[in-house]
This record gives structure tokens, sequence and C-alpha cells, in this order.
């Protein structure tokens, strides 16, 4: 309990931390996906017989993909699958080998809302979550499987906030889920008889990450981070004897992670000129995306046009500026 406190925590704190300058994604499409690399956080799983040790799953590889469409007034719709692999393989004495793994597919729907607060921009969101998590333990000859199916309400928060005026922010984002469904276990072999059970059960799962992004390009970011995942109570503790389902088991995991986000579907700034009398002569100066301090090549760009103007050939001068939704 003080682990799971201590975790939410943090992530409410680098969140908070992040909110300051947060920079605001033109509406259309976006999307981004995240691979990750998640270690066992401690706790473990299984006890095959009473008088041996409880075992667990290590590390094995994560990733989620999310799809969503922004719309013109702070509001947007998303779908996402998330999934992680996790395996072990433990001798435990010439004649045995135990094995186990964990591996679970997470389909999400949510709905969010961005706060603009200052250039500060923070995003509840509120949807619903479908998983279906899936244990295997083996020794020798003798087998378990157990399936858990559930669905249930999600809710998240997410902000981000650029360092300063460079291309680089940092992020952060929590979500937390309430699971109902049922856990299915069915076993046999050389030692237990085959055997099966089904259970109702409520499990919990939350999610967690914090990072750094830079953003080369509009509407491109690369960023990097740590990782959380939580599942409690997706499995069950012993798996000794077929008198159904014994205990809840937990699935804990952190480790670092990569994200690579485009919002392909922002409209382009309009650069469209004016028309401008016959005869006249046009300049036109750019800024870098997001800010507002003059390049070399338009303080020449200005010269030009102050040198035009000296020559009495100018009759008149428009000054246009354009602005988007992109940038802080």
């Amino acid at each position: 309990m003080r682990a799971r406190k201590l975790l939410i925590g943090v992530a409410s704190g680098m969140l908070l931390a992040g909110a300051a300058q947060a920079q605001v994604q033109g509406p259309g499409i976006y999307g981004f996906a995240i691979g990750a690399y998640l270690f066992d956080a401690g706790k473990k799983d299984y006890q095959f017989q009473p008088t041996e040790a409880r075992m667990g799953t290590k590390d094995g590889p994560a990733g989620r993909l999310q799809v969503g469409y922004r719309f013109d007034i702070p509001v947007d719709v998303a779908v996402a699958a998330q999934g992680a692999d996790f395996r072990q393989n433990r001798p435990v004495m010439a004649a045995f080998n135990e094995r186990l793994s964990a591996r679970y597919l997470a389909l999400d729907l949510e709905a969010g809302y961005t706060i603009n607060l200052g250039g500060a921009a923070i995003r509840p969101a509120v949807g619903a979550r479908y998983v279906d998590f899936r244990h295997t333990y083996s020794e020798s000859g003798d087998r378990l499987g157990m399936k858990f199916k559930a669905v249930g309400p999600r809710v998240a928060l997410s902000a981000s906030g650029r360092l300063g005026s460079s291309a680089f922010s940092l992020f952060g984002d929590v979500s937390g889920s309430a699971l109902f469904g049922r856990l299915r276990e069915q076993g046999g072999g050389d030692s237990i008889a085959q055997h099966s059970a089904s259970k109702g059960r409520m499990a919990w799962n939350m999610d967690a990450q914090a990072g750094v992004a830079w953003e080369p390009y509009p509407m491109v970011t690369v960023a990097a981070g740590v990782r959380f995942e939580g599942w409690w109570g997706v499995n069950d503790t012993r798996a000794s004897v077929p008198t159904g389902i014994d205990g809840r088991g937990d699935r804990l995991g952190f480790g670092p992670f990569i994200r690579l986000a485009y919002n392909w579907g922002a409209p382009p700034a309009d650069t469209t000129a004016p028309p401008l009398p016959t005869g006249s002569k046009s300049f036109i100066v750019f800024f870098d995306f997001d800010r507002a301090t003059l390049t070399a090549t338009a303080m020449q760009t200005i010269k030009q046009a102050a040198a035009q103007a000296k020559t009495g050939k100018a009759t008149r001068i428009d000054v246009t500026g354009h602005a988007d939704r992109a940038g802080s």
C-alpha cells in the first residue's frame, strides 16, 4: 500500500510540475507509439507446492499504440491498444524445470478535454478499458493456465511543459482502471489431476510514466522516460491443488520507454500574402517555429525591403501576421 501511494504521489507531482508551459497541439488526427522494457518490481506470483518458494515473472517488452482526433474545440477522442509479454525460465533441479509466462492485451476507448491556463495545458480523460490477461505455469509434466478477462472504467490525467524557449519539454501522465471480470483456471499433469475453476474477480490497474520530449519538427516529438505498470489481482497466488482459485496475485513492472508522436492532421500555417499594387515588390519574412526572434536571413530581407522603400518606388507597406494553434 505504501508503494502504491508513493507511486501515485510521484506521478501527480511530475504532472503538476510539467504543466507550467505546456504546448497545445493543433486540431486533426494525432497518434503515438510507445515501446518499453519493463522489469519485475519484486512482487512474486506463484507457489506451486506449499514447501517451495514463490516465483514471479521477470522482465519483458511492452508497448502502446494510440490514435485519436482533436476537434476545433478542446475535446478529443482516442482508441488505443496496449500489451506486454513477460517470461521466466528457472531450473529447480536437474530433473525439473519451472516455466512461467505472463502476457496481456488491453484495449482503451477514451475522451479527453484540454484545459489551457496561461500557456499551461492539462488533459483529463475518461473512458473504458478491456483486458485479456493470461498466465501460464509449468513444472515438468504439470501445467496450469489462468485467464483473466475484464472490462471497466478508466480515468487518466496527462500534462507537458516546455523547457523555456527550447525544443525540449517535460511530460507525465497517470491512469487508473477498475476491472470487473472472471478469472478462469485450468490445469493438470503428472502430479495434479485435470481440473478447472472459475471465479468472479475485481482487479485494479495503474499506469504512470514521465520523461523528456524533443520536437525536431513542428508536430513531431521524440520522447524517452520511465514507465510503471501495476496490475493487482489479475491472477492467483498458488497452483498446488485442484481445489479452485486461491489468493490474489499481482503484476508490477517498471522500466525505460521511448515514444514517437505525430499530429499529422493539424492544418499548416497560412502563408498566403495579400495582393500588392502593380509594380510593387514584396518581401516575406519567416520566423522559426514557436519563436519571435529574427534569423540572419530574415534580417537581410528586412534590409532589402528598407533599401527598396528608400528609392521611393514603394507606394504601400503591408504588415501581415499569421498565428496558428501550434506552439505555446
